[in-house]
């Protein structure tokens, strides 16, 4: 699902579309399901699929058991463990693109409301949203930090 407003061209056919795309997503709930993962909420955090390494039981009791001064994990639970962060951090920077494609598409009038309803999103609860910008914006790669320029603009 966080793949399916990914959507970055210059072509005005595009555009119109990709706009309609991205006022859709708004008006179906999608942010919904989008800010809790920006904000890093661990509850709404989707988990790897179970026949992944990242998904599988030894990942889950790796991460566990870091904490604890137990024996230390084999190598494979640490490659386990190394998958599932590594996916966590990917569906983080999928959620970045798609708030950059949300920023980027929808203007004052788009449909549904859909600009004030994002930036509703970003204002609300003191304006928290925007530390996590900023936490977000020193730990990702240069392509995603000129996305999250574009956001702090937004």
């Amino acid at each position: 699902m966080l793949y399916c407003i990914e959507l970055h061209s210059d072509d005005q056919i595009c555009w119109d579309v990709y706009k309609r795309a991205c006022e859709t997503f708004v008006h179906a709930g999608g942010i919904k399901f989008l800010f809790p993962l920006y904000m890093g909420r661990k509850s709404v955090i989707p988990c790897p699929a179970a026949c992944s390494e990242g998904g599988s039981e030894l990942a889950k009791k790796a991460l566990g058991n870091s904490n604890n001064n137990k024996a230390a994990p084999s190598k494979r639970a640490k490659r386990a463990a190394h998958a599932r962060k590594k996916w966590l951090a990917e569906v983080e920077e999928n959620v970045i693109n798609v708030l950059y494609s949300l920023t980027r598409h929808l203007d004052g009038d788009a449909r549904y409301d859909a600009y004030s309803r994002l930036l509703a999103k970003f204002v609300e609860e003191d304006c928290v949203s925007i530390g996590v910008w900023y936490r977000c914006h020193h730990s990702y790669p240069l392509g995603s930090a000129k996305q999250l320029t574009h956001l702090a603009i937004f």
